[in-house]
């Protein structure tokens, strides 16, 4: 009924300043009927134009025609005018604007491109995020030919210009907001611009506000020179697209894949291989800008952070499978803890776990009766690896010019494939080698004893049995009595993970022993120096082929061939008989109830390797009793 009307306007770029005044907001909200105008058409560019030239008396047609033409369909048409024709303003020529300056600029976006590095250079620390912003607007062309434009989410471009208040108020700096101390500097003050935008009805775009470039030209390249070389209208913003190039196009492809990914219902299909996001992490870890990544973007690519990794491992319901990727992750990525690599030199970095001595007891099969003995033994100090031998540290073996084809650490009493340093002992270097026989194991002992000036040797079975249960016949696994796999699966990899392979070692913390020994359960099984038959023995000569012991079950056997007191041994050749095994309570391994894929490699016209390679057996270095 009041035929007084209040009329106000705010750019679209600044609607959300409106929450810092909640009155205006509510006056708004109770009062107000919002109306959003539509970007300007050509007519009204000239009339933009050529009213205030009419009233200050001052000739236009040179330049009119022109800008029109570049600015019609552009986001940022105004401010992108306004900043040319002030600066042919303080360049003008009696009362005209000039062409033949607005032309030799290169047009409304040489002008922009002049003065846009005056706004840089104005933002002090600020404008090396400015330049991540402006990088993280354009889709690099790979072939470096045309560039163009790509708008991202307000919320995007306040992460990438540094997060929270300060990447909000660079936003709205290069928007076009003037300093709040009252500078005035000349310039275009705007080299983004951010439009509000309705979904799509294809669901491809939801509402929400979107920030792009002003001008394409600020990315493009007037054309060639002499020398073929490009010439940019902007050459700041185009050097620095043309250093981070590759990371550009990285970005776009894992945006793309993520996609793709997310169209097939995330299917694991169409997820990156390690070495692909070994690839990308290595991008990452360059100086240059941050490569920020989406919620989707992180879970296509999986876990990356070392540090962030560990930790997932430390938490009790990380489940088998999460536990496997970490694994093979850091082995790809770099696995930053000590003991499960090699040092500068070359050589195995083993992490030694001091174990006490105390008394040990196994129960061996009697030879004539039904049922077993206990074998009793004292077991001085020693200290025992708190990993298994990983792949890393056993290639150091296989690849040292002094290692596995180096005769002295055969001598005469072992046997050596001639093909024994050819097999694949494991993809990933931080897990555990496999195929490995016991000869390899015992040459591989006496490699790195020379090398490190320390006494090494496989662990014989009391020794073994000791450092998993330091004698309490209470623990029937190396943390205790009792082991539920589906509600603990932080205790280790046995059949009931249904892995199905091999993880990296020390995955399992939960299934640490009392000296603080991991893996000595499930995962591989583990090769002890003595025979099985005759425990007492641990030497050995080329033609003796006596079965020798394992330990500690394997990811392809049952918990309960995973107990402490549990052991086994390998058929005497590739065509024996599978031989049963003794646990502490003297129960006896079901015929053919051994691990599966197990591999034995024979040569037409060569006697058959005794103690065939397969995946279950491995080795855990020991330092000899007393040693410092």
């Amino acid at each position: 009924d009041c035929p007084l009307f209040l009329i106000s306007t705010v750019r679209a770029d600044f609607l959300d300043r409106f929450e810092d005044l909640p009155r205006l907001v509510n006056l708004r909200n109770r009062l107000a009927r919002p109306w959003t105008l539509p970007p300007i058409g050509e007519d009204g560019l000239r009339e933009v134009i050529a009213g205030p030239a009419r009233l200050a008396s001052l000739d236009v047609s040179e330049v009119q025609e022109a800008m029109v033409a570049e600015a019609r369909d552009e986001p940022g048409a105004l401010p992108l005018v306004e900043s040319a024709l002030s600066w042919l303003w303080e360049a003008r020529e009696d009362s005209r604007l000039s062409g033949r300056k607005l032309n030799a600029e290169g047009g409304l976006a040489g002008i922009l491109s002049r003065t846009a590095d005056d706004l840089l250079a104005g933002l002090g620390d600020e404008r090396d995020r400015a330049l991540e912003l402006l990088f993280r607007l354009v889709k690099v062309d790979p072939e470096g030919r045309r560039h163009s434009r790509r708008r991202i989410p307000l919320e995007e471009a306040i992460a990438v210009a540094g997060g929270g208040t300060q990447g909000h108020a660079l936003v709205t700096r290069l928007c076009g907001e003037r300093p709040r101390d009252g500078d005035t500097a000349a310039g275009p003050l705007r080299l983004i611009t951010v439009t509000e935008e309705p979904a799509l009805a294809d669901g491809s775009q939801p509402t929400g506000r979107w920030v792009s470039l002003i001008h394409e030209t600020l990315i493009r390249s007037k054309g060639l020179d002499d020398q073929g070389r490009p010439q940019p209208y902007w050459p700041m913003l185009w050097d620095y697209i043309e250093a981070y190039q590759d990371r550009a196009a990285r970005r776009e492809q894992l945006r793309v894949d993520t996609s793709t990914w997310l169209e097939h219902d995330r299917a694991a299909s169409y997820l990156w291989s390690h070495e692909r996001v070994r690839e990308l992490v290595a991008t990452l870890r360059k100086p240059g800008p941050r490569l920020l990544l989406s919620a989707e973007e992180t879970e296509f690519l999986g876990p990356i952070d070392a540090e962030t990794m560990l930790a997932e491992l430390q938490e009790p319901d990380t489940d088998h499978k999460r536990r496997a990727l970490i694994g093979e992750r850091l082995a790809v990525l770099g696995d930053p803890r000590p003991g499960v690599g090699v040092g500068p030199d070359g050589l195995p970095v083993i992490d030694w776990c001091p174990v006490p001595g105390g008394e040990a007891a196994i129960q061996v099969q009697r030879r004539f009766l039904w049922g077993t003995r206990a074998m009793v033994r004292p077991v001085a100090d020693f200290h025992i690896s708190r990993y298994p031998v990983t792949v890393a540290q056993y290639r150091a073996f296989l690849e040292a010019e002094d290692g596995w084809r180096d005769a002295r650490w055969w001598a005469e009493d072992l046997y050596r494939d001639p093909e024994g340093d050819s097999y694949d002992v494991g993809r990933f270097g931080s897990h555990p080698a496999v195929y490995v026989s016991w000869f390899d194991t015992v040459a591989f002992c006496r490699w790195l004893s020379h090398r490190s000036g320390l006494a090494v040797r496989l662990p014989d079975e009391w020794e073994w049995q000791h450092a998993a249960t330091l004698g309490d016949p209470e623990r029937i696994f190396p943390w205790g009595p009792d082991w539920d796999p589906k509600e603990e699966p932080f205790r280790a990899n046995t059949f009931e993970s249904r892995l199905g392979a091999a993880t990296a070692v020390g995955l399992y913390r939960g299934g640490a022993s009392p000296a603080g020994v991991l893996d000595m359960t499930g995962t591989v099984w583990e090769w002890c120096l003595n025979k099985y038959k005759r425990p007492n023995v641990t030497v050995s000569r080329e033609d003796d082929f006596a079965e020798r012991v394992v330990r500690g079950g394997s990811w392809a056997g049952s918990q309960g061939f995973a107990r402490s007191a549990f052991r086994s041994c390998p058929p005497t050749t590739v065509c024996g008989p599978r031989r049963g095994g003794e646990d502490g309570a003297g129960r006896s391994r079901p015929h053919g109830s051994a691990p599966p894929n197990r591999r034995a490699h024979t040569k037409q016209g060569r006697r058959p390797d005794p103690l065939p390679r397969r995946p279950g057996h491995h080795l855990r270095g020991l330092l000899c009793p007393k040693h410092p």
